[in-house]
């Protein structure tokens, strides 16, 4: 199967580039015609969970591509996206991510880039701290360092106000904490 040789390649087996590329390039154009389509994107069925051996696979194709060509990456997944491949790999797998622990630098880098961008431009703030994504530090600021948020045990007002809300709002939680100031 054509999609099989772009798989083969990122590998490590089989053919060459080019020759992947265009059998990539042929299974789309024949997809497109049995759909009755011959111009335009062609839309990939999306799939759950990704698989260890999908994660290798990503990893290869990033490193052959020198992260560059999400399209061409997305072309060894026959059920991934290219923008589905960029977010597994910016989001989980590149291992310039960190995952760990907040250093008190980190917060106060937050802290002060709260200060100047305001809780909104996350992508900006986490361009500020290498290896962290906009919403680590989003979370990291609304669940810790928010000097808003009451960190005391809750209240039985408080708590009885959010089992109301709830019956009205479900758990459309923005909307309940409109009713829970800091919490």
């Amino acid at each position: 199967m054509a999609s099989d040789k772009g798989k083969n390649s990122v590998k490590g087996e089989a053919s060459s580039s080019n020759a992947a590329h265009e059998g990539v390039g042929q299974e789309i154009q024949k997809q497109r015609s049995l759909n009755g389509r011959t111009t335009g994107p062609t839309r990939r069925s999306t799939k759950g969970q990704w698989t260890a051996e999908e994660d290798a696979i990503l990893y290869k194709a990033v490193e052959r591509f020198k992260g560059k060509n999400w399209k061409k990456i997305a072309e060894c997944f026959p059920d991934r996206t290219d923008v589905q491949c960029l977010h597994r790999w910016q989001k989980v797998l590149n291992p310039e991510l960190v995952k760990g622990p907040w250093s008190k630098e980190e917060d106060e880098i937050i802290i002060e880039m709260v200060k100047k961008f305001g809780p909104k431009k996350w992508s900006t703030i986490a361009q500020a701290l290498p290896g962290r994504i906009g919403k680590q530090c989003r979370e990291r600021w609304h669940n810790h360092l928010n000097p808003s948020i009451n960190k005391e045990p809750w209240t039985q007002e408080e708590e009885i106000a959010l089992i109301h809300a709830h019956q009205i709002y479900g758990n459309k939680w923005a909307e309940l904490t409109k009713f829970l100031p800091g919490r």
